[in-house]
């Protein structure tokens, strides 16, 4: 594994996003979620980012949630390198990229993109944590699984599209995504009783790469047989 350690600057001064980075991160090795995020709230702040409709001086104000911070210890019981954690982590708290992150977190530029890859993965395992508990919170039992209909989607992937999953006793990495590193897999809440004739998901054309509508009910064993 790539160190991290090693590339961090002890003496940075929050002017940047990579500065607010470097401090968050120090804070996150620490377990300390609150000063975290509470160095990205006051970094947004001062240096006046538009934020799409995200107010970061009431989240300064009000600072980590509990159920947000008791997402990410139990995020941090994950078995994983806990520099790719802490970096997982800053992308949920502050939006920023994995692709950004990873130019901060890996000056080699041979081994960015390894790098690249082990955050995107576990922000993605993180992001059906925070999904799946929300859906528990409502009052879902159940999701369905869906994989993206193109060339790109491998067979595991692929085979589990349109499987309806029981929340409880599901397992991310095996029957919830991300299933594997670049996984694009999503879930969604499902319903007893859905019904979705006449309702269309989005499919890429593998002649023209651009997006299709199909029927709902079109998994990607029927997509990929379509377009062997």
């Amino acid at each position: 594994m790539f160190d991290f350690l090693k590339h961090k600057n002890p003496t940075v001064i929050v002017d940047s996003d990579e500065s607010c980075y470097q401090e968050a991160t120090k804070a996150l090795r620490r377990k300390n979620f609150k000063e975290a995020y509470r160095i990205i709230c006051q970094w947004n702040v001062d240096s006046g980012k538009p934020s799409l409709g995200f107010d970061w001086k009431e989240e300064l104000e009000h600072g980590l949630g509990e159920e947000t911070e008791s997402n990410i210890r139990y995020f941090y019981t994950m078995k994983a390198d806990p520099e790719v954690l802490h970096n997982a982590v800053f992308c949920e708290l502050s939006g920023m990229s994995p692709q950004k992150t990873s130019k901060w977190a890996c000056q080699d530029k041979e081994k960015r993109n390894e790098v690249y890859l082990d955050i995107h993965y576990m922000c993605s395992r993180y992001a059906t944590l925070r999904d799946i508990e929300g859906l528990v919170r409502d009052g879902f039992c159940k999701v369905a699984f869906f994989a993206t209909l193109d060339d790109k989607t491998c067979p595991v992937c692929g085979n589990m599209d349109g499987k309806v999953i029981k929340i409880k006793g599901s397992v991310i990495g095996k029957n919830l995504p991300p299933l594997h590193r670049g996984c694009r897999c999503t879930t969604v809440p499902y319903f007893d009783d859905d019904d979705r004739e006449g309702e269309t998901r989005v499919a890429r054309d593998p002649k023209t790469g651009k997006n299709i509508e199909v029927p709902a009910t079109m998994t990607w064993k029927k997509w990929k047989k379509l377009n062997g």
